[in-house]
């Protein structure tokens, strides 16, 4: 029987292969991500440098331990005795969201190709049209794969809220955050800083799933049958 903690939640930690070095990786993702995203805006939108190159750096390590994560919220959202559905739900999103990190891992890997291969912004274009023109690479690494990784994490969030594995909060903190993320890359330059706030949601929705999940370890003894004890003469 999984350990339940306060609030109603049960105990992430029950969870086998779970461990606080494990969550520490859900706050580590989107954390990661924050970073790639202040160093683009300090220096790395000028082109090659040390700040394009550190931010894809931050951002191929965020697509890693997105992947990660993706498999820690499935074994969190499929702790206990799951119905099917929910079962079928967590493999689809567990397999959107490690699709979506490989793809964003492969644009990360591009970039960092580009910026060492070019001398300035205006070359970046010259080094980028060959593979570009390769059929998929823009669809799927620059489209299509972000799309499945937060979709899939949302998703296995989702799921593991549902069920009571983690506090509903997080649910919402990472579903608005994603929201705010794509309003900010989708409005005009002055709406910019959404999408630093979006991502700094994300950060606080995976850190309650990765505190929760730290801190409320399965108690050491099994539950007490209480039918069982003795009682006292009733006055």
């Amino acid at each position: 029987m999984p350990a339940v903690a306060r609030h109603g939640v049960a105990a992430t930690s029950a969870v086998v292969g779970v461990t606080p070095a494990t969550l520490g990786v859900l706050v580590a993702a989107p954390t990661l991500w924050l970073v790639a995203w202040v160093l683009m805006r300090v220096d790395g939108s000028r082109g090659p440098g040390w700040g394009w190159t550190a931010a894809h750096v931050a951002f191929l390590g965020a697509s890693t331990a997105y992947a990660v994560g993706a498999l820690v919220l499935a074994r969190i959202a499929c702790g206990g005795r799951p119905a099917r559905s929910a079962r079928l739900a967590v493999v689809a999103a567990r397999t959107a969201a490690l699709v979506g990190a490989a793809g964003f891992a492969g644009q990360a890997a591009i970039d960092l190709y580009v910026g060492t291969h070019a001398s300035t912004r205006e070359a970046m274009h010259d080094v980028y049209a060959p593979i570009l023109a390769t059929p998929g690479v823009e669809t799927w690494l620059f489209g299509v794969g972000p799309s499945l990784l937060f979709a899939g994490v949302f998703v296995l969030v989702l799921v593991a809220a549902l069920r009571r594995r983690v506090p509903g909060a997080a649910t919402w903190l990472f579903g608005v955050g994603n929201l705010a993320q794509v309003a900010g890359r989708s409005l005009p330059a002055r709406f910019m800083a959404l999408e630093g706030v979006g991502i700094g949601l994300e950060v606080l929705a995976l850190g309650v799933v990765g505190v929760v999940g730290a801190h409320h370890q399965p108690h050491p003894r099994g539950p007490v049958d209480r039918s069982s004890a003795p009682r006292g003469p009733r006055g």
